[in-house]
Order: structure tokens, then sequence, then C-alpha cells
């Protein structure tokens, strides 16, 4: 018969748990309802430096000054406190001695402690904290934010129209071509923060995010007679495409003038007329 052969006493699970922690490089932080601390690891003290108040007081320290840290560590705690699971990315100042992350991500979900509370026969909930250093992640959506404002700057001096829209219908770009062609002064629509809707109507906003889920591109071309602010009908092609740089359903439209791009047959593009843009 097949058996297991253990050499050398048997080491408490708590003991093992304990020394796996220790030896992660990412702080880690137990803690009671009350904010009393039971556990942390060294990379806590490395990153946040030692307290003689504890893990936590350290890291109160960390994000003192700065109201908006300050604001993130403590719905953390609330949330500790009830019971609750909860994630913040919180920006860090620099350390002087330039080991400090920029940003961390602090996570805080509760659990039952095997041991009973001392009120009663219910196990006591303690918060488990988790913090991660994400100032790469950070630097990278910066970076992809900054890629796509220089694209949209680009757009701004092309001399065709064009406008993106996030998935809730609000127009985050619009550059000078669309707006002087609709009459307005340059900047207006984007100071304003308007949706799709405020300017294109209801069936106007739902018939253009509709032609952004077609998957051929000769069908999300179509030409509309738009009104301009004073009035006047502004006759453009648009040509809708889906962007997810603007959130899963967002999309951009580019148009053209019809006097400017020459009378097309009938092909396979959509006319339609919208009196009010």
């Amino acid at each position: 018969a097949a058996g297991h052969i253990r050499i050398g006493a048997r080491v408490p699970a708590g003991d093992v748990l304990k020394a796996a922690a220790d030896a992660i490089d990412e702080p880690k932080m137990v803690a009671r309802a009350d904010g009393s601390v039971i556990y942390w690891n060294p990379a806590f003290d490395t990153m946040f430096g030692r307290s003689e108040s504890g893990p936590r007081a350290a890291l109160e320290a960390t994000v003192s000054g700065d109201p908006d840290a300050a604001q993130a560590l403590f719905r953390l705690m609330r949330a500790a406190e009830r019971g609750e699971t909860r994630r913040e990315d919180i920006r860090l100042r620099p350390s002087p001695s330039g080991r400090r992350p920029s940003w961390i991500r602090v996570a805080v979900r509760p659990f039952a402690s095997p041991d009973r509370s001392a009120e009663g026969s219910n196990q006591e909930t303690l918060a488990y904290w988790q913090i991660t250093d994400v100032s790469g992640d950070k630097a990278r959506e910066s970076q992809k934010i900054g890629n796509l404002e220089a694209a949209l700057a680009a757009f701004d001096t092309m001399p065709a129209g064009f406008m993106a829209v996030s998935a809730d219908g609000t127009i985050t770009h619009v550059n000078t071509s669309f707006e002087s062609w609709l009459g307005h002064e340059p900047g207006a629509l984007r100071a304003q923060g308007l949706k799709l809707a405020d300017i294109a109507g209801d069936d106007g906003s739902g018939l253009l995010a509709s032609l952004a889920a077609e998957t051929e591109a000769e069908r999300r071309m179509i030409d509309l007679d738009l009104t301009r602010a004073d009035g006047r009908i502004a006759p453009l092609t648009l040509l809708v495409e889906p962007s997810p740089l603007h959130g899963a359903g967002g999309f951009t439209v580019t148009a053209i003038q019809r006097t400017a791009r020459g009378n097309v047959g009938s092909g396979a593009h959509q006319e339609i007329r919208f009196s009010q843009f």
C-alpha cells in the first residue's frame, strides 16, 4: 500500500503562512475592526517607514498633508470598520530616499478570524490590507492619455471635422473645423460639456451610435444636412467609427463638407436629412 513519509516535526500552518507573508515584497497588514493592527510584514516598514505607533500610523503620516490621499485612506478605514471591501488608488508624495512609489493601490477586504471573539461565540471579523505599487501602470496610462491628446491636437488642424463621443453620449472632443461648420466659436462646444443628443437630438445620436456598431465601413458613412447655430444648413458627410480609446461603446465622427467633396451618387452610403443637429 502506498503511503506518505514525513521527515521532521510538523510545522503549524499559521507559521508557514506568516513566513510566506513576511517574504512577500508587497506590504500586507491585518487589523481588527477598531483599527488595532495584529500583523504587518517587513515590506510595510520598507515602504512607509517604521513608526513607534505602528504601521497604520506610518501609513497615515505618509498621506498627511495631501487632502485627496488622506480622504482616500479615510474611506478605506471606514470600509474596514464596517467589514466592507474597498479599493483606492492613492498618489504619494516623493520620499527623501526616493524609494517610495508614486502611486499605490490599497485594497481592504474582510475575513473571519479563526478565533472566537471575546464577547461570545461569533467569529471576529478582521480586515486584510494589501498594498501594491502601481506606479508603472499609472505612467503607461498617462503616456497613453498624452498620446491621445497629441492625436486630438493634430485633428484640430485638419481640414475635416472630427468629434469623439464616449459610450454615454458625452462629447469628449470636437475640433475647430466641426465647430465652425456648425456656426460655433472655437472651443464653444467643448466648454459646454454637451452630449451628442444635445446637438443631434435623440434620433440623431441613436442613429450615429448604431452606425458605430456596423462591421462594414461603407455602412458607417452617412450624408446629413445639419442645422447650424444660425439656422442655415450645413451639408456634411459623416463617417462613424468605433473607438475603444473612448470606452466600450465609444465612437468617433469624421465629417467633410459635401460641397468640398463633390456630389456622390447613390453608392453605398446613406442619405438622411435632419432639421436639427
